[in-house]
């Protein structure tokens, strides 16, 4: 037989074959593949894996056409791929070299045979004097390596259902990055720590009551503490995994009042993070620890300026899992944080306005891994990962007097641009196939919305309360949290 094919830019094959008495093998390669590597491929090319393909096929395929196709296969995910026997018994080539090789012979020594390989494109079935797959009959004297590959299909690891879930769990080491992300939320925190009078109702205005003026400060230090959840789900898309998360939270903090136009103190933030990938893919579990410095200055009336840079730390424990594979890891990051937020309040009576605008900068190193498990395992390489973020938003306050204390409704609204976190590559050997490949994160989102609604309440000796609900508006997902807190001051 003779045939010329180009498969992936890699290989050029041409086989010239009479009657099966002939057999002459030309290859030019492209790239770093040789067929006649056994010890850096996964499947070893002069293996006995290689006799069994030629006693299987009876003929149909020579040694020289065997070992095509193991070099073809060494390409692709071999996790997909799996030998049938005539016992019943199958075997995964997902293997060490020295354990597919020890597997194959104890077959051989109780004379058991090959009887097909299933791949991701369906089965290649060995029979005594052909070879099919389903109802039909590939033309191996025509082309023996099309006809492996129309039976049991292809797959780059890159295009694999391991790769996307790989990538998928990259990406969502930088998820906080834009879902809870910890500069909008710490900015929000520090508004309630510092921001405890609002429009100030008279009685003739709200029919009686108490303003916020009525409550003078019990003391310069503050203590405060919030307690929420959180769920948000991601879209999958072309070349991404699509996820479900859900947070819980816990921010305490300090301040300190050195005068009405100065108050600094100290944010403690833990997250509780499980991510699930859609199609039971992997898990993703992160418990995060953040410390935040902050500074807030009224330099003049009305105005204000917010200031909060700090450190967070991550752990990571991940789990990628499929049919024939159970993979995890556990890892860490870290993240700098720092970021700015002024506005200008517009009092209307009970009604306060405030317009504010502000910057924020997200720095984070993630270490590398090594995946523990069965299947095709994985090294990862650790990543860096810088995000420039704008924001520009809208509070509305309204100061409401009732007998106990004073009530406050508010509504906030903030766009946020993100000019960095673009999308990357992530390095990742495969161990199995000798292999080193890069996984593509997703395009990053660059706008999404910020709204926010709840109630603040201001109560005699220095205490206050509230609680909120927070939604992310973003092109293809969503998010939504739910919160309380309370302040004592003293």
């Amino acid at each position: 037989m003779i045939f010329d094919k180009v498969q992936g830019g890699i290989m050029e094959l041409t086989f010239h074959y009479g009657k099966l008495q002939e057999l002459t093998l030309g290859v030019v390669i492209f790239g770093i593949l040789a067929l006649n590597a056994p010890l850096a491929l996964a499947l070893n090319a002069n293996g006995p894996l290689l006799d069994i393909l030629v006693d299987a096929s009876s003929g149909e395929l020579g040694s020289g056409e065997a070992q095509t196709v193991l070099a073809r296969l060494n390409q692709f995910d071999l996790s997909a791929y799996s030998l049938q026997f005539n016992d019943g018994s199958r075997l995964s080539l997902n293997l060490s070299p020295g354990a597919l090789n020890r597997a194959l012979l104890a077959r051989e020594e109780t004379g058991v045979d090959l009887s097909a390989i299933r791949g991701p494109g369906g089965t290649l079935t060995f029979g005594t004097e052909d070879i099919t797959c389903g109802n039909l009959v590939p033309t191996f004297e025509a082309n023996a390596l099309l006809a492996v590959e129309n039976c049991i299909g292809t797959q780059s690891f890159e295009q694999s259902a391991n790769a996307s879930a790989a990538a998928a769990l990259a990406q969502i080491n930088t998820i906080d990055l834009l879902i809870n992300r910890p500069t909008t939320q710490m900015m929000i925190d520090i508004r309630r720590f510092v921001s405890r009078k609002s429009g100030n109702p008279s009685d003739q205005e709200q029919g009686g009551g108490a303003s916020a003026d009525d409550y003078p400060l019990a003391g310069p230090w503050g203590f405060y503490f919030q307690g929420g959840g959180s769920f948000a789900n991601v879209n999958g898309s072309p070349g991404r995994t699509g996820f479900n998360l859900n947070n819980q939270l816990a921010t305490g903090g300090v301040d300190y009042r050195f005068s009405d136009a100065v108050v600094t103190g100290f944010l403690f933030n833990f997250t509780g993070s499980s991510t699930a990938l859609d199609r039971n893919a992997g898990q993703l579990d992160a418990d995060i620890y953040r410390f935040m410095p902050f500074l807030n200055i009224t330099p003049f009336e009305n105005a204000y300026v917010d200031i909060v840079a700090g450190y967070s730390y991550h752990t990571y424990s991940s789990n990628r899992s499929s049919r024939d594979l159970r993979a995890s890891a556990d890892y860490s990051a870290d993240q700098a944080i720092a970021a700015i937020n002024l506005g200008y309040t517009y009092p209307i009576g009970a009604l306060d306005i405030t317009p504010f605008a502000g910057g924020s900068y997200i720095y984070t190193d993630v270490g590398g891994y090594a995946e523990q498990g069965q299947g095709n395992l994985l090294r990862v390489d650790g990543r860096r990962v810088s995000s420039w973020t704008s924001s520009l938003g809208l509070q509305l306050a309204y100061a409401y007097s009732a007998p106990f204390g004073v009530l406050q409704p508010n509504l906030r609204l903030e766009w946020v641009h993100e000019f960095a976190n673009d999308r990357r590559g992530v390095s990742v050997f495969v161990p199995a196939q000798s292999l080193v490949v890069t996984l593509p994160t997703a395009e990053p989102i660059r706008d999404w919305g910020n709204v926010a609604a709840g109630v603040q309440t201001i109560l005699p000796n220095g205490i206050m309360g509230f609680v909120n609900y927070q939604a992310q508006v973003m092109s293809s997902g969503e998010n939504h949290m739910v919160e309380g807190g309370v302040r004592l001051e003293f």
